[in-house]
Formats: structure tokens, C-alpha cells, sequence
């Protein structure tokens, strides 16, 4: 029984022999091949450096034209009417304008300098573009220093501007001022206040200090008339008159401010008399002076008509 099972062993193993074996010639294997890659190397001589230059050469104009049509709002002369500078709207449209190219000019920075940045190595090689980065560079420099100096003109006639108003605006808060200091003044109790009111005033003057002292810088960057430049001078001359005038004031008794009425007024009759006295002498000496000459013309005549005797 077991050789039986032997030999059925033997005839299963054989079958599956066989069916491998046509497997394997149905199905032949070829063997697989290793790829390769073939390294591409560069070649400076298929690069044409003549044509980069080119390329850079136009990139380079279009930041030229740019910036040229930045200067070119700036060359024509910039003349502004009274009636302009007045004007909030005339204003406000010239700093519009400038904050405009300000923008402009930061973007054109932005976009220049990461080109320049890349493509410094070539341009670094050729004398033309380099030529053309210093004639770029002298521009933009020319068109930084306009737009800042249209900004210190409007900025110098919106201060005079504002100065002007409020210099004329504190007409009326001097009177109120000079009136209740005055009041403050009349008797020793108020003397607190009066001291308070001091300092508000200080604080107040300071402002118009500010306000003037802007306007006068600036005045020379723009037109004006001798006119209105006298005219801020003469108020603000006023107002500080009218300052000192409150800083000074101070609680001082009836009698002796009847004293120094008088003391007033006595010393007003002094130079009127000193003056009168000046004057006087300056009439005499004059007169003096008249009649030596008439004197000297007398006697030389008399001498031209002297007679020699025999």
C-alpha cells in the first residue's frame, strides 16, 4: 500500500514538473536592462551674450521712460495765485498729486531693485549698461528732490495759511484776556487767579509763536506780497504787545497807582522839555552859524573895494 502511495506521489510531482516547464517557454524572461542617463553639460558657447545684453538694454530703457515721465509732471514752472492758495480744494489736490508720485516712485524703487539685484552680474560686464544705471540713477535722484520740494512748497503755504487764521483769531481772545487781567489786578485777592490767567496766556502765546515762526520759513519757498508778509508781521507784533502787556499786569494799590500816573506824566513833561531845549539850541547854534557867515561876507567885500592911497 505504501509503494501505491509512492508512486501516485511521483505522478502528481511529474504533472506539475511538466506544467512549470511550459510556463516557462511561454513566457520567456528577458533580462532587464540598467538605464542610463546621459549628462547634459553647458555650453557657453551656445549662450549668445550679445542678445542678454539687448534684452537688458530694453528693460532698462522702460525704466528710464518711467521715471522720465515722473520728472516731466515737476519741470514746468510751478507759479500759485493768492486765490489758489486759499483755495482747500486747489490744496488738497497738490498734495494728492504728490502723495500720487511718492506711491509711484517706492513701487519703481521696489521693481528696480530686485532687476537690478538679479541681473547685476551681466550688467556689471558691459560699460553701456552700466552707463545706463548711472543715467538712471541721476534721474531718480532728480525726481526724489522734486517731489520733496513741491512737498516743502505746499507744506510751507498750508502754514502760512493757518497761521494767518490763527493770528487773526486771537484778536478777540486778547481782548478777553487783557480785560478780565485788568479786573484780576484791581485788588490783592485775586491775585491767584491773575497768576493763573498768566500762564494760560503763555501757553496761548507760545502757539502763536509756533504758528508765526512756521510761516516765516516758509514764506520764501512761494509768492507772496510785501503786503501780506507785513501783515502777519503787524499782528503778530500786536499780540505780542498786548502778551507782555498781561504778564506785567499785577495787583498794585489806588495810591500807588496814582503815583505812578503822575510819575507818568511828569516824565512826559521832562522830555518834552528836554526836547524843546534840544531844539532850541539847535536853532541858536544854526542862527550863529548864519550870521558868522553873513559877518565873513561883509568883511570880504570890504576888502575887495579897499582904495590903495598915495
Amino acid at each position: 500500500m505504501i509503494k501505491g502511495f509512492i508512486k501516485i506521489f511521483i505522478i502528481i510531482f511529474s504533472f506539475f514538473s511538466f506544467l512549470n516547464g511550459k510556463s516557462q517557454e511561454t513566457e520567456p524572461v528577458y533580462p532587464i536592462e540598467e538605464e542610463t542617463f546621459e549628462e547634459i553639460e553647458y555650453n557657453e558657447e551656445d549662450f549668445d551674450p550679445a542678445i542678454k545684453i539687448l534684452e537688458l538694454q530694453e528693460k532698462i530703457d522702460g525704466f528710464l521712460e518711467e521715471l522720465n515721465g515722473l520728472q516731466n509732471s515737476y519741470t514746468r514752472p510751478f507759479k500759485i495765485t493768492k486765490d489758489q492758495r486759499l483755495s482747500k480744494t486747489y490744496m488738497k489736490r497738490l498734495s494728492d498729486d504728490i502723495k500720487s508720485n511718492e506711491r509711484k516712485l517706492k513701487s519703481f524703487d521696489l521693481r528696480w531693485n530686485i532687476f537690478y539685484q538679479t541681473e547685476q552680474p551681466v550688467i556689471a560686464t558691459d560699460d553701456e549698461l552700466m552707463t545706463m544705471v548711472d543715467d538712471l540713477n541721476i534721474i531718480k535722484s532728480a525726481v526724489e528732490d522734486s517731489i520733496a520740494g513741491r512737498r516743502n512748497i505746499v507744506q510751507a503755504i498750508n502754514d502760512f495759511n493757518a497761521a494767518e487764521k490763527f493770528l487773526a483769531d486771537q484778536d478777540t481772545i486778547y481782548k478777553v484776556l487783557g480785560k478780565k487781567a485788568m479786573e484780576l489786578s484791581l485788588t490783592s485777592k485775586t491775585a491767584p487767579q491773575l497768576e493763573n490767567l498768566k500762564v494760560k496766556e503763555q501757553i496761548i502765546f507760545e502757539d502763536i509763536q509756533s504758528h508765526y515762526e512756521k510761516a516765516k520759513q516758509g514764506s520764501s519757498l512761494f509768492k507772496l506780497s510785501q503786503q501780506e508778509i507785513d501783515n502777519l508781521d503787524n499782528r503778530y507784533a500786536a499780540l505780542k504787545n498786548k502778551s507782555v502787556k498781561i504778564q506785567e499786569m499785577a495787583y498794585v494799590p489806588w495810591i500807588q497807582r496814582i503815583k505812578d500816573y503822575l510819575l507818568g506824566i511828569a516824565a512826559v513833561a521832562i522830555i518834552i522839555m528836554f526836547f524843546n531845549m534840544v531844539v532850541s539850541k539847535i536853532k541858536a547854534a544854526k542862527k550863529m552859524k548864519d550870521n558868522l557867515k553873513k559877518y565873513q561876507e561883509t568883511m570880504d567885500r570890504n576888502e575887495n573895494n579897499d582904495i590903495p592911497s598915495i
